[in-house]
Order: C-alpha cells, then structure tokens, then sequence
C-alpha cells in the first residue's frame, strides 16, 4: 500500500498537525494580550487620574475668576 495524499487519513493528520501549531501560536498571543492589559488598564487608570485632576483645576480656576469679577463689580 503507498501512500496517499489525498486519503481522509492524511489529510486528518495534516489538519490536527496544523492545528498543533495554532494552539501554540494562540498561547503566546494570550500571554502577550495578559501583558498589554495590565499596561491598557494602567493607562486608563492614568487617564482618568488625570481626568479628575483637571476638573478640580478647573473648578478653582473657575471660583478664582468668580471670586475677582465679583470684587471688581
């Protein structure tokens, strides 16, 4: 018996073969995505720190110039 390329079991050996390398493939992308969202969630942490930050700077930039236009008047 010679061997076939085209028979079901050769081509059912090359399909799991491939996806052998799929699932290492997909372990390494889940360990990178596990890295990029620790950075992802420190950045919108960041962000949104500094979200607030610049609303209380904004609230007493806003009551300081209340404070002087009302003085003035």
């Amino acid at each position: 018996m010679s061997y076939d390329p085209l028979s079901i079991d050769a081509q059912l050996s090359a399909i799991l073969t491939r996806m052998d390398a799929q699932d290492k493939v997909l372990e390494q992308v889940l360990a990178q995505c596990i890295k990029t969202n620790g950075r992802v969630s420190m950045l919108e942490s960041f962000k949104n720190e500094l979200r607030g930050k610049v609303a209380v700077l904004a609230a007493v930039i806003s009551a300081i110039t209340a404070w002087i236009i009302k003085r003035n008047v």
